[in-house]
């Protein structure tokens, strides 16, 4: 053993020399390129701003919807919202952002960015609720999330909007609804699955408990009546069936489907007033008699006047972030049922178009006005026009029950939420059934106006108001005896 103390042996392995590189030459090192800059991020909206980052049946009818006859515009507006309601189920996925038509963004990449820049223009969101909590979407747990259809969708003839209709869904649910066959739907649930959106569409009452869940059930209520099937053979949501083969039943309209902020309350970028200070947004009924009650006879003006009133009438009990009720009107004294516009002459009331009911019209809890409870104070019109041969003969009142309904024919009576408590508003004159049962009719309205009486006992010229009974509870058919 030798002593080495003071020394070290190193060694280096960084370069190999070749055999022939002369020892005396030191070998330089290869130069190392750096790797390529990333690829700039993906827009999360595609090209034209999210247009076709929608679900394909949504993408269809957007494109399309002007130039196809009504049948085939509701076939496939129904399938995209099926589309987009599988979609909110996913939860890997979900649907809480929209883009500017109401429509679910397909790309879960979208959906997660709008969630990290909510401040953003495109992302119109439909709430917390509408997300998954699993996800960091939103808020959702359960089996399902706060996502609805829309409830007031244009329907097209010609290129032109002629009216609007509503859309329900059944969530994990699938539906048999040929026409002249056996209409079931199959539920997870069974019979306990609720429908979500329009309130008037029907769907078949036999349930059948199976394992469906991600699927979805949806109808729209614009020309889905006019196959045929009897009233017995469905069950409505929880709203009423129109009569078969009707104007209603065709196209009935439900409240403007606005996107809203997460913090709740109808996002008011887009007031729509629409053509004529009002045009086609105010309930169906209304915009009917609106331009056509001066051809019509007697009869038929004041059927639609009672509808339009029931429209108004339960357009005012609704007292939601997406409905929040009806505080303004258009110059004829129609409720717009768009919830900006609502929004927006709230916040303009000096807007010549915002023609206002009045602070108790509007509900506290949705920022419309001061109305709280179980009402607001809005009352259906007394002074209405009737026609004959194209010119004012006449004029008549009309009188709501609210939370209640009414069946005239038979034996007539009311069922109401107060039972016999409810009292009418409107015109006094108007009679009402002397029977009334206690059932809950919440968010449902009967309306009757004074000119349906005058028209039966007398003609199309009406009695004067100072003739008519002086108890509006006596039966209402007591002349038809």
């Amino acid at each position: 053993m030798e002593n080495k103390e003071g020394s070290c042996a190193c060694k280096c392995n960084g370069i190999t020399y070749e055999i022939t590189t002369p020892l005396a030459t030191s070998a330089v090192p290869r130069k190392v390129v750096p790797p390529p800059p990333p690829p700039p991020p993906k827009n999360p909206f595609g090209d034209r701003a999210g247009q076709s980052l929608i679900n394909y049946r949504c993408y269809m009818w957007r494109d399309n919807a002007k130039t196809w006859p009504a049948d085939k515009q509701q076939r496939v507006f129904e399938k995209c919202m099926q589309q987009d309601c599988e979609q909110n189920l996913i939860q890997q996925a979900g649907c809480r952002f929209l883009d500017e038509d109401g429509f679910c963004y397909a790309w879960t990449s979208t959906q997660n960015w709008c969630i990290q820049n909510s401040d953003d223009d495109r992302c119109n969101d439909g709430g917390a609720d509408w997300g998954w909590k699993s996800t960091g979407l939103g808020s959702a747990t359960g089996d399902t999330t706060a996502w609805e259809p829309q409830t007031s969708v244009a329907l097209y003839e010609g290129g032109e909007e002629v009216s609007r209709y509503g859309c329900a869904c059944l969530k994990n649910c699938a539906c048999t609804f040929v026409p002249f066959s056996a209409q079931s739907c199959r539920c997870t649930s069974g019979a306990a699955e609720i429908p979500v959106g329009d309130k008037g569409v029907a769907f078949p009452v036999k349930r059948i408990a199976q394992n469906k869940d991600g699927s979805c059930a949806c109808k729209c209520n614009a020309v889905s009546y006019r196959i045929n099937q009897s009233p017995g053979d469905l069950h409505d949501n929880p709203g009423k069936h129109p009569k078969q083969g009707s104007a209603e039943a065709r196209a009935i309209a439900g409240v403007y489907n606005e996107r809203l902020h997460p913090s709740g309350g109808a996002t008011v970028r887009r007031p729509k007033f629409g053509e004529g200070q009002g045009g086609s947004l105010i309930n169906h009924r209304c915009y009917m008699w609106r331009d056509k009650a001066k051809t019509w006879l007697p009869a038929k003006q004041a059927d639609f006047y009672e509808k339009c009133m029931e429209q108004d009438c339960e357009q005012s009990l609704e007292n939601t972030r997406r409905e929040p009720g009806c505080r303004f009107v258009d110059q004829h004294g129609f409720c717009y049922i768009n919830p900006a516009t609502q929004m927006y002459c709230a916040k303009n009331p000096s807007d010549y178009r915002c023609n206002d009911g009045g602070a108790d019209w509007g509900w506290k809890s949705t920022g419309l006005g001061s109305a709280t409870g179980d009402t607001t104070a809005w009352e259906p019109q007394t002074s209405v026009a009737l026609y004959e041969g194209g010119k004012e003969v006449s004029r008549y009142g009309c009188a709501c029950l609210k939370n209640c309904q009414c069946s005239w024919a038979g034996d007539p009576s009311c069922r109401c939420t107060s039972g016999s408590a409810e009292a009418a508003v409107g015109d006094a004159s108007v009679r009402w059934p002397y029977k009334r049962y206690t059932t809950n009719r919440s968010g449902r309205c009967a309306c009757k106006c004074s000119a349906v009486t005058w028209i039966t006992d007398h003609g199309a010229h009406a009695r004067p108001l100072s003739a008519a009974p002086a108890d509006p509870m006596v039966q209402f058919f007591d002349d038809l005896k």
